[in-house]
């Protein structure tokens, strides 16, 4: 109840929540929200950017953006720690949040983005990737197409583009966008805050 707008006060409330710590550590890492290039949260008012965050520190605490690049890139770096992936958590959506719901758009992002760089160790979350569950998602919305396209280049790479899920994958980033690119003619942040 005290954040009604997740979406524009998480990085505050992370950061105050890390700040409390500084009598041990002299730096907080906020998971980045978006790469350096996507500059899509400094337009809309998202709550974190790699620009903002740094202002989230003080004289006796840094708060660092970490790992600024894009969801794929984030998890190819890292997929050659295997406790990451036991102990990974990315889901805001499902009811129990101890846990990834393994349902919602984050979640089905997270584990394509896995399989895209070769893990398939999918125990951090609750329900496993099906290609049923990738057909019957919402397309993704422009908040998040960047991060569909590029974990979908990444399959292609790596040679896995014909794989079922993500020819689903596919299918779903061709729904999202408009057809012959036309640009929409309602802003996608106006749906975040219902206008």
């Amino acid at each position: 109840s005290l954040l009604p707008e997740w979406l524009t006060s998480f990085a505050g409330a992370i950061s105050a929540v890390l700040s409390l710590f500084e009598r041990r550590f002299a730096t907080g890492l906020l998971a980045a929200s978006s790469a350096y290039e996507a500059t899509h949260g400094i337009a809309t008012g998202l709550g974190s950017t790699p620009l903002i965050d740094p202002l989230l520190s003080s004289a006796n605490f840094c708060m660092a953006h970490d790992l600024a690049v894009y969801r794929v890139e984030k998890t190819a770096r890292l997929a050659h720690l295997p406790v990451v992936w036991k102990h990974l958590r990315v889901c805001w959506e499902g009811k129990d949040l101890s846990t990834n719901c393994g349902r919602c758009e984050k979640c089905l992002r997270q584990m394509l983005c896995m399989l895209a760089c070769g893990i398939t160790d999918f125990s951090a979350f609750s329900s496993p990737l099906t290609l049923a569950q990738v057909l019957a998602a919402p397309p993704p919305k422009s908040l998040t197409l960047e991060n569909w396209k590029r974990c979908y280049a990444h399959a292609v790479e790596r040679g896995l583009g014909r794989q079922e899920l993500f020819v689903a994958m596919k299918q779903l980033i061709d729904r999202a966008q408009p057809p012959g690119g036309a640009k929409t003619s309602r802003p996608w942040w106006r749906s975040l805050w219902g206008g």
